[in-house]
């Protein structure tokens, strides 16, 4: 705590702010340091933590003595009580170092205190690193560091599937070998609860199983040592996404491949297997398409455009509409001034040719694309 305090004071100019914010989440006791320095450049907080290390080419970083030693050893302490250390930082703005410890037995676990706002304003996605190791999940976020990513953090399966059903991140990357549940038994919790099937799960393992993961429903499989390159490849342009697919659908021979296949052409998506569930979901995330079954248990596809159609807000919204009905293959049609298009698929349905022309209207010009 000294260590960090004293360096938030060194590196804070005259008329600046410190604060510290104290807090419990998750049965961890977080400290956090936050100032209005000189913040850290993106190349250079990966290095920060290693023993002698100082800032290269900043001479505001020189002008300050000093070895170099400080946070390699709050870091080496924090560790020793089964602790972690993050940081966010951005050159110019100031930076946030947390800490956290976990709660001594017998302690109460309920949430208290507030966490500090963001140096980089709010994240634009949420990672959750599900590994037993903590250096692995260190050297695993260390890869990833973004300014715009909030990492979660889940040692065991269950502590995943809660974290997962609770937080919602934008993507799992998953362990094999966690001390409860075994890794591809949590993704196939995962992906059969409709709150947690959409969100893409990346594997990240020794154990190299890459078809069996794949046909559970994994986005990727990748196998440890792990190559930087390789994961920010894998991993980044899947958080980068911007368009979302709502997906209506009780079907999971269906589901379970199209959002795959849509994930891997940068798209969210968001499933769900009622129609008020779905009308929900398209009223909370504003997606780019909604595609309907045209039979749910609730409703029929026809009943839930003509509720999108009556809300102003999803009007616009384009549908595809997946139906059985061979007489209205390849029909569409326009539900007035202002409303979008509504185009009808026979099925059966070849999952890539549909993902391919709904990335089409996602894409395009709103017109999907002929197969």
């Amino acid at each position: 705590m000294t260590n960090i305090v004293g360096n938030a004071y060194k590196y804070t100019p005259v008329g600046g702010e410190i604060s510290i914010h104290a807090y419990v989440r998750d049965a961890k006791m977080y400290v956090a340091v936050s100032d209005t320095g000189i913040g850290i450049a993106p190349e250079n907080q990966k290095k920060l933590f290693s023993r002698f290390y100082r800032v290269e080419d900043d001479p505001a970083v020189y002008e300050v003595s000093g070895t170099g030693l400080g946070l390699a050893i709050s870091l080496s302490l924090i560790q020793m009580h089964e602790g972690n250390i993050s940081l966010d930082s951005v050159l110019g703005k100031g930076s946030t170092f947390t800490f956290s410890i976990p709660l001594a037995e017998g302690e109460s676990t309920a949430d208290i205190g507030t966490p500090p706002p963001r140096i980089a304003g709010e994240a634009l996605a949420t990672v959750l690193v599900v590994e037993d190791d903590r250096e692995s999940s260190d050297l695993l976020k260390l890869m990833l560091q973004r300014e715009d990513i909030e990492f979660l953090t889940a040692s065991s399966g269950e502590q995943a599937l809660r974290i997962a059903r609770e937080k919602h991140p934008d993507l799992v990357t998953l362990d094999i070998r966690l001390p409860d549940l075994d890794g591809f038994e949590v993704l196939q919790l995962l992906k059969r609860d409709v709150e947690t099937a959409d969100i893409p799960v990346v594997i990240v393992s020794v154990t190299q199983d890459r078809q069996r993961g794949l046909r559970m429903g994994a986005t990727e499989f990748l196998v440890k040592p792990l190559d930087e390159q390789r994961l920010r490849e894998v991993i980044l342009p899947l958080l980068d996404r911007r368009e979302t697919v709502v997906i209506a659908g009780h079907d999971r021979r269906l589901l379970d491949p199209l959002r795959v296949a849509l994930h891997l052409r940068g798209m969210n998506v968001r499933t769900a297997r009622r129609g008020e569930r779905a009308l929900d979901l398209a009223r909370d995330v504003h997606p780019a398409i909604v595609v309907v079954d045209q039979q749910l248990p609730d409703m029929d596809g026809y009943q839930i455009v003509e509720s999108l159609r009556q809300e102003a807000s999803m009007a616009g919204v384009p549908v595809v509409l997946l139906t059985e009905d061979a007489l209205h293959e390849g029909h569409a049609w326009d539900g007035g001034e202002g409303a979008g298009p509504v185009q009808l698929i026979v099925k059966p349905v070849f999952v890539e040719e549909l993902a391919a022309s709904i990335a089409s209207l996602v894409h395009g010009n709103g017109v999907l694309k002929e197969s």
